[in-house]
């Protein structure tokens, strides 16, 4: 569950990391008074939980003069990937000396928690995103002993923080691990980091996405959860524990880890495929969540093919295997079908779908080729 960034701007707060002085209006009429109430210039934030909204007007700075109301109009009949804008954050403007960003999440190949730094140059990213980060870093973290205070150093030094605000940037990065271990979160994200003219730490962008598995624990998060427009299959998706993003291609997606997904997609856009509605079963995918996620890409009229890519940890492939059969032999509008299993009871699933007339392919790279293949035909 991804949180609002105002949300997760909050929380930020209580674990002891600034934020620039803002406030979240839900009608045009009221961003006047808030800016008022900020002083000078402020900057206007769509709250869509989708990245890529500055690129479509949905971050603007405004000035003294401008009018504000108009421009918060202009952004709350934006469409933001599917999803309808119904909240604007509006923050004062600050201004920015230097900028980083800083990231926690899951590696899953080390399974541990990674720390991520980076200096990062606004001007660069106009012309070459890869060229904009810079003194990058990367520190594995064990979960029993935390963030130590040498990691923190090494990391300062090797972003080139001057050693005079090593002690902010030090509980910045302590809030953050203690936001990691209290709410259990998948990603915690500050994009950007910025120290402004006066030597103070803001966090800019702010992004929490706390483990639907967990959520049971945390139910003041849980109750945070906000409805958002999306596609009524996305709200279907849901229902099942399923995460969906859209792309605009037409070759859909089953998979069962966000770095599989990204891999894949990688793979796929490189031997010019198209990547349509991709879907994260997680790890625990069982056969009715298989036979959902099939049955919502079936139903998209966009999905010429569908690629289902399983790599069995907790998940058994051969209850894919049932989810895929039940589901595809019970449809009447059938669409090509690419299927890859590996890992955890991979023969007995391609057993079941031999047996059914479905057959797998024996590598990921042959069922991506096949799927491209098949998408344009």
């Amino acid at each position: 569950m991804r949180l609002f960034e105002y949300q997760a701007k909050e929380i930020f707060l209580k674990y002891g990391i600034p934020i620039p002085k803002g406030h979240v209006i839900s009608n045009a009429v009221f961003a006047d008074q808030v800016r008022e109430e900020i002083g000078g210039k402020v900057v206007l934030k769509a709250q869509v939980l989708v990245r890529g909204r500055a690129k479509i007007g949905g971050i603007k700075l405004v000035h003294p003069k401008e009018d504000i109301v108009d421009a918060a109009s202009k952004i709350f009949r934006l469409d933001v990937k599917r999803q309808k804008v119904r909240k604007i954050l509006i923050e004062e403007a600050i201004q920015i000396e230097n900028e980083y960003v800083i990231r926690l999440d899951i590696d899953p190949y080390l399974e541990k928690p990674v720390l991520f730094a980076s200096r990062f140059d606004i001007r660069k990213s106009l012309t070459n995103g890869m060229e904009a980060f810079e003194n990058n870093i990367r520190i594995p973290l064990d979960y029993s002993t935390g963030l130590h205070d040498f990691q923190i150093r090494k990391i300062a030094v090797a972003t080139e923080i001057n050693i005079e605000l090593w002690d902010k940037f030090s509980t910045i990065l302590r809030g953050i691990w203690n936001i990691f271990n209290d709410l259990d979160t998948d990603n915690i994200e500050i994009n950007p980091l910025v120290l402004n003219d006066q030597n103070q730490f803001y966090a800019l962008g702010a992004v929490i996405e706390v483990a639907d598995r967990a959520l049971f624990r945390h139910t003041a998060i849980f109750d945070k959860k906000e409805p958002v427009d999306g596609s009524s299959l996305q709200k279907e998706a849901e229902k099942y524990g399923i995460s969906l993003s859209h792309n605009d291609g037409n070759i859909g997606c089953i998979f069962n880890s966000d770095a599989y997904g990204y891999a894949i997609k990688d793979i796929l856009t490189s031997f010019d495929g198209l990547p349509g509605i991709f879907q994260n079963v997680g790890g625990d995918a069982r056969e009715e969540k298989i036979s959902a996620g099939l049955e919502i890409l079936l139903k998209n009229q966009k999905i010429d093919c569908i690629l289902v890519a399983i790599f069995g940890g907790l998940t058994r492939c051969d209850r894919v295997a049932s989810g895929i059969i039940k589901t595809f032999n019970s449809i009447k509008r059938k669409k090509p079908l690419v299927l890859y299993l590996n890992g955890t009871n991979a023969k007995a699933g391609i057993d079941f779908l031999t047996q059914s007339g479905l057959s797998a392919e024996d590598s990921l790279l042959k069922a991506i080729k096949k799927s491209v293949k098949l998408s344009k035909e």
